[in-house]
């Protein structure tokens, strides 16, 4: 079902009001997905917060800095099933 550009403004203006702050995530290399959001999102007000791409991420060190735990990640993850599992873990590679 597709909204009009009517409505879509006006829920935009709603979350304009509503929040103080929007972000929209996004890795700073995506440039085309940056132009297809400046269309998308006209009329919302937005700021970019820059992700990390995970390929450069050095979890050895996220470890040693405690941003990271594969202790914790194991017990909060042992009631997953492999197929829960793998939902989970696809997006983040994306």
């Amino acid at each position: 079902m597709k909204r009009s550009k009517e409505k879509v403004q006006k829920i935009y203006q709603c979350l304009n009001s509503f929040f103080d702050k929007i972000y929209v995530i996004s890795l700073q290399r995506s440039k085309n997905r940056h132009e297809l959001l400046l269309k998308q999102l006209e009329g919302l007000v937005y700021e970019y917060f820059w992700g990390v791409n995970g390929e450069y991420l050095d979890l050895e060190h996220l470890q040693d800095i405690n941003l990271y735990s594969a202790d914790l990640t194991m017990k909060k993850t042992a009631q997953i099933t492999h197929s829960q599992e793998v939902k989970l873990v696809v997006p983040c590679l994306t």
